[in-house]
């Protein structure tokens, strides 16, 4: 038996870090782009209030229509790019996950683990580990030498 740290795995192989940094500055993008929207309407509405009194209250009515499909817009936009970007994520993690285990299995080949577990934060089901049986470093080292061979193809 083997364990291999998914915490340790997470924050040391380079791929996996990489991706992560990308998937965080296309949420920031998404959320940046939700605000400056937001911030478009408030503009507008600022403006708008302006004229005062000269309002009339059909102006009013129509300007506020506008501006809840504006605003719905921009909703509505968010939430598609955050699917997209769950399932970019989700398809990540899942080839990273397959990669693990191509990995895994090219290296057990001369190990002969017959289980390799895996922990971490909130997923540690092993009550007692004892560290020799810690194959985590090797599994960085091989996973960052595979990606790194594989992103040169």
């Amino acid at each position: 038996m083997a364990y291999v740290e998914l915490d340790s795995l997470n924050e040391n192989i380079t791929f996996i870090k990489e991706r992560r940094l990308e998937l965080e500055a296309e949420m920031k993008a998404i959320e940046q782009e939700q605000e400056n929207g937001y911030r478009s309407l408030q503009s507008q509405k600022d403006n708008f209030l302006k004229k005062g009194a000269a309002i009339t209250e059909e102006e009013a009515q129509n300007f506020q229509g506008k501006l809840i499909d504006q605003q719905q817009k921009i909703d509505s936009r968010k939430q598609e790019q955050s699917q997209r970007l769950n399932e970019k994520s989700f398809n990540i993690m899942e080839g990273i996950q397959k990669k693990l285990k191509e990995f895994l299995t090219e290296y057990n080949k001369d190990k002969k683990y017959m289980y390799i577990f895996t922990t971490g934060s909130g997923l540690d089901y092993m009550v007692f580990k004892d560290s020799t049986l810690n194959i985590t470093r090797d599994v960085i080292r091989g996973m960052n030498e595979k990606m790194k061979a594989e992103s040169k193809k």
